[in-house]
């Protein structure tokens, strides 16, 4: 078996081998420089010496500082020097790094990670990414659930979860409960969210315009909380008919798969990797939001003159408003037809075994890790 160096944090749970039986995964955590200079967020080292018997580094999204050989893997822009005074030079040497024959292979977590990866790139003059990129390697996750759930039409409980409220869907879920209100119909929303939007997010606008949207979650049918501990968060989102994520940008959205592995389906944007998670009126259902050739929202704004102007403050309402309809008008069709719920369940369950299973994704990430390790054989 080869001995892995890899990372502890949530994304790299997701994005390495969980319990591999082909590999010894030796995880520990790695620091990035961001906090000491805000382009050193493009490389990581591990807190611990590499050391017995290492042979392979594998970091998330960033370069390991290492002597070792080494894979990426990431979710988008890469090598993710993208802020901050200097950026430039910092990025043009971890590219460097990315080229070297150390850099045994960069790889996806999805198509969409791959489109945008290359668009940065291109943006930005890394023109040999395409050198190492290798296939695209899924997140994996392990089932919390056995059996399909069943639908209950007189209690729908919708749960969002998201820190980032507004920019992943939180202000179009708000003005869902309105609606929900307004109808009489009786569905409870679960929030959980530390709140961050406003001018630090890309795709927000001033704090200000989101006045009306968080009178909307005071509502009698919103709970919101502000964190919960992995075990009640799980409880939650099992209790749940369908989870929401009307987002306006991401990469992949782990949420998702965390629900479906319950067995509750996910009603979410049809953008970025989300069409590569679900499959519309199968295992989830996907909300219209027009895109651009990656698969990104058109109407992103080109900067902060931009998402600050009245243009784009007017764009994120018809936006909201357009979300939260669709959201209303897909639980009521769901409502009238639970059978086909219980079918959508069972193919969330279906998915997850099939496409993200832990099992299946340490197996490919073990064939990959041999070809790194033995770059003059074939696997």
């Amino acid at each position: 078996m080869a001995k892995i160096l890899t990372g502890v944090s949530s994304p790299y749970r997701f994005n390495t081998p969980r319990g591999s039986t082909f590999d010894d995964i030796d995880r520990v955590p790695f620091e990035t420089g961001e906090n000491i200079w805000a382009p050193l967020r493009a490389v990581a080292w591990p807190m611990v010496r590499p050391g017995g018997g290492h042979r392979l580094v594998h970091t998330f999204n960033t370069v390991p500082l290492s002597r070792k050989p080494f894979v990426v893997g990431y979710e988008g822009e890469l090598p993710r020097a993208d802020e901050g005074w200097g950026r430039g030079t910092v990025g043009r040497l971890t590219h460097a790094m990315l080229m070297s024959p150390q850099c045994r292979g960069i790889f996806p977590v999805s198509r969409f990670s791959k489109r945008l990866a290359f668009w940065f790139a291109t943006r930005n003059g890394y023109s040999r990414l395409a050198e190492k990129n290798g296939e695209v390697v899924y997140p994996s996750v392990d089932p919390g659930a056995t059996a399909a759930r069943a639908l209950d039409p007189d209690d729908i409980v919708l749960t969002f979860v998201g820190r980032q409220w507004a920019r992943q869907g939180g202000a179009a879920v708000a003005r869902a409960a309105r609606i929900f209100r307004a109808s009489g119909r009786r569905v409870t929303i679960h929030v959980v969210s530390q709140m961050v939007y406003g001018e630090t997010v890309h795709t927000d606008t001033l704090r200000d315009f989101y006045r009306d949207y968080l009178e909307d979650l005071a509502g009698d049918n919103v709970r919101h909380y502000s964190w919960l501990p992995p075990d009640d968060l799980q409880a939650l989102l099992a209790a749940s008919t369908f989870s929401l994520l009307p987002m306006l940008d991401g990469s992949f959205a782990y949420g998702a798969l965390e629900s479906m592995a319950l067995g509750v389906p996910v009603i979410a944007s049809d953008i970025c990797a989300m069409p590569e998670i679900i499959v519309h009126q199968k295992n989830g259902l996907l909300l219209d939001l027009p895109v651009d050739a990656i698969g990104r929202w058109r109407h992103l704004p080109s900067g902060r003159e931009h998402r600050l102007s009245g243009a784009y403050q007017a764009r994120l309402a018809a936006t909201f408003d357009s979300l939260a309809q669709q959201i209303v008008a897909a639980v009521a069709e769901m409502s009238d037809t639970p059978d086909r719920y219980a079918t959508m369940s069972a193919e969330c369950l279906a998915t997850v075994r099939d496409k993200f299973g832990s099992s299946k994704i340490a197996q490919q990430w073990h064939g990959i890790y041999q070809q790194a390790l033995h770059p003059s054989k074939t696997t």
